[in-house]
C-alpha cells in the first residue's frame, strides 16, 4: 500500500511539472496581411489575435534578435516574413505564451 502511495505522489509531481506552469508553444493562424512597425529598436507585428498573456495582440523582434536572443535568426525571421508578404503567401508566427506581456517571435512558417 505504501509503494502505490509513493507512485501516486510521484505521478502527481510529474504531472504538475509538465503542466501549464511551463511555456507552451503557440502560433498565429496563417496570415496574408500583417501590420509591421518599429519603435526604439523593436519591430512589432500585429493585426492578429494572440493568447491573453501577450499584450496588445502583437509580437516583437527586438534589436537583440528573436525569442532565443539570436540576432542572425531574428534577421532570417524578418526576411521570411517580408518575403511572404511580398509574394502574397500565407504565413504563421510562432511564440511562447509565457513570454508575455511582451511576447517575442520564435519562428515563422510560410506556406510555399
Amino acid at each position: 500500500m505504501r509503494k502505490s502511495k509513493s507512485v501516486a505522489i510521484l505521478a502527481a509531481g510529474l504531472w504538475f511539472i509538465s503542466s501549464g506552469a511551463w511555456a507552451n508553444y503557440q502560433a498565429t493562424d496563417y496570415l496574408t496581411t500583417i501590420d509591421v512597425y518599429s519603435d526604439n529598436g523593436v519591430t512589432y507585428f500585429s493585426g492578429f489575435t494572440t493568447v491573453p498573456t501577450c499584450s496588445n495582440n502583437r509580437l516583437e523582434l527586438r534589436e537583440t534578435g528573436d525569442y532565443f536572443g539570436n540576432v542572425e535568426n531574428g534577421r532570417r525571421i524578418y526576411a521570411a516574413i517580408l518575403a511572404a508578404k511580398i509574394s502574397g503567401r500565407p504565413f504563421s508566427l510562432g511564440y511562447n505564451d509565457s513570454d508575455g506581456p511582451y511576447c517575442r517571435v520564435s519562428s515563422v512558417h510560410v506556406q510555399w
